[in-house]
């Protein structure tokens, strides 16, 4: 997580201390945002809290959607380092049981950041007055699909693939089979926290036991 803004709402900024401006207006959304949501999160107040005028920030950022679309990127990035770092590890898989230890893992790792992030993810994925998320993309409507960018949903359906050609997956249409078993992984989350005082099972039996029925669902 990062750290809340250091500087006090209000104000204009003396000279000398707007080096890094940017991060600043970072953080300053990033806590507007997961606090009241994506139509509270205005050029205005971030403006207020950071101690600039709304012009300041558009030299930095294009529009209130560039300044989300950046936000939740920052703010997703331990999922996409913590993928990327599987990414690597699978290079070498030539086994049906090391790619099964790859999707667990990575399942594993979805529900564990959602779980750990509940606002995070509720504003990301989960609220209807939101920029439109597309996890084939793995970016917001509007936003740019950068090819060298880490994108989670492909990871795992190039790991259904991967499956598939060593008997691991069964056969069929590896984009239904990835959408089917996302749509697991997004429900374990967001059951959680949609509703996170009802009186469900012990968080590692329910992460265990959803990872085996997906695994279990893909197999022939």
């Amino acid at each position: 997580m990062l750290a809340k803004p250091g500087t006090q709402s209000g104000g204009r900024k003396p000279k000398g201390q707007g080096l890094d401006r940017r991060r600043e207006i970072l953080e300053a959304a990033r806590e507007i945002y997961l606090s009241d949501g994506y139509e509270l999160t205005t050029i205005r107040r971030v403006g207020q809290k950071v101690g600039v005028s709304s012009t300041a920030l558009y030299v930095y950022f294009k529009d209130k959607d560039d300044l989300i679309r950046a936000v939740c990127d920052e703010i997703l990035g331990p999922l996409y380092t913590a993928t990327m770092q599987l990414g690597a590890l699978s290079e070498t898989l030539n086994t049906a049981a090391s790619v099964e230890a790859i999707l667990r893992q990575f399942s594993e790792n979805y529900i564990r950041f959602g779980l750990s992030h509940p606002m995070v993810y509720f504003r990301i994925f989960m609220d209807p007055k939101q920029l439109t998320w597309n996890h084939h993309t793995g970016t917001h409507e509007g936003g740019v699909v950068d090819p060298k960018r880490f994108n989670p949903y492909a990871f795992a359906e190039g790991m259904v693939r991967r499956g598939q050609e060593l008997g691991l997956v069964k056969a069929g249409d590896p984009t239904l089979l990835t959408e089917v078993a996302w749509a697991a992984l997004h429900g374990a989350v967001a059951i959680r926290v949609t509703d996170p005082k009802a009186p469900y099972a012990p968080v590692d039996d329910h992460i265990r036991e959803i990872i085996d029925m997906i695994v279990r669902g893909l197999k022939p």
